[in-house]
């Protein structure tokens, strides 16, 4: 996810070999910072540490980086108005974002990510320490804000969501064990062996009893891709 959020190498060092490339001659590490910002989300496993820290409530927060890529108050009005009633967070907007559950702090997060309209959503683990009720309601919010044009990856370790998605990437210590389609068999009866699988969820697409048409626009080509820390 840091390779595709364009942190890594870069912010987060390490030695890469390969490329992704968001359109046939777009590759990311060509982007700018700017051009990242619009095209790509991407929400911590962490939520608190997405926060600024430096907003009093809520509705700042989300604004805050709006006002950093030159959009117009009445812009960063809407997008903030939009994302809180898309994620029904309005009866927040003036809390302080330090006095939120978990679970509202995990919405504030990808509140902030959505307010960029980003194509393309990386979501680390996002369900993590929350409670059962909470992880059902962020599906939820994920789902209703799901269009044709958005891809969403989400990275998880849990069976009970990798089954819900329509695409797999499954890893294994760093080697790509599978990807392609979920596994029915897998779903029907989850796998005895641990694994880490990294789905992606594709728009409007929930049932692993649905084919998903093989004209989908492509989001992401990931061509011969590997990336090693400083410590291997």
């Amino acid at each position: 996810m840091r390779l595709i959020a364009g942190l890594a190498p870069g912010f987060f060092s390490g030695k890469k070999t390969g490329k992704i490339y968001l359109t046939e001659d777009c590759e990311i590490s060509q982007l700018s910072a700017q051009e990242r910002i619009d095209n790509i989300g991407f929400v911590f496993s962490d939520p608190y540490a997405q926060l600024t820290n430096l907003c009093n409530t809520v509705e700042e927060e989300i604004a805050w980086g709006l006002c950093n890529i030159s959009l117009t108050a009445e812009e960063i009005k809407e997008r903030v108005e939009f994302v809180l009633e898309a994620l029904c967070m309005k009866d927040l907007r003036h809390a302080n974002p330090t006095s939120l559950s978990q679970g509202q702090t995990q919405k504030l997060a990808l509140a902030s990510v959505l307010a960029f309209k980003p194509n393309i959503i990386l979501l680390d683990e996002p369900s993590s320490g929350l409670d059962p009720k909470s992880q059902e309601e962020l599906w939820q919010l994920v789902e209703k804000l799901i269009t044709p044009q958005t891809l969403v990856i989400w990275a998880t370790t849990k069976f009970s969501e990798a089954k819900r998605c329509a695409n797999w990437i499954v890893l294994d210590e760093g080697r790509t064990l599978y990807h392609g389609p979920a596994i029915q068999d897998f779903i029907d009866e989850p796998p005895k062996i641990e694994w880490g699988p990294l789905p992606c969820l594709w728009p409007q697409v929930f049932s692993m009893e649905k084919d998903y048409p093989q004209s989908d626009p492509c989001f992401l080509e990931i061509k011969d891709l590997s990336f090693a820390y400083p410590d291997n």
